[in-house]
């Protein structure tokens, strides 16, 4: 991803990510919780969306490069890109 970033602002260009570290995910396909639970959906830790959306935050500060993060699922991670965006150095 870092290099991913660097390269495309270059062009500024920006990158899409949808943010879900697949260690984590597993083979869940909805937020877990209730809602999840009762449709007996296979739950997907929020953590595993919060530290993608953290760490390309940190690597869009480092490289300069822009970031959009698509289907943001999760109130920690609203937060973090609010966060960010409060920030001047980073363009999310």
């Amino acid at each position: 991803m870092r290099l991913a970033l660097a390269y495309a602002g270059g062009f500024g260009a920006m990158i899409v990510q949808h943010p879900e570290d697949p260690s984590l995910a597993g083979s869940g396909c909805a937020t877990a919780g209730e809602l999840a639970t009762r449709m007996g959906l296979p739950g997907i830790p929020p953590v595993a969306e919060a530290i993608m959306i953290a760490r390309d935050i940190r690597l869009a500060e480092l490289t300069g490069g822009r970031l959009h993060f698509g289907h943001v699922s999760t109130g920690e991670g609203v937060a973090l890109i609010r966060q960010a965006k409060a920030r001047a150095e980073c363009h999310v």
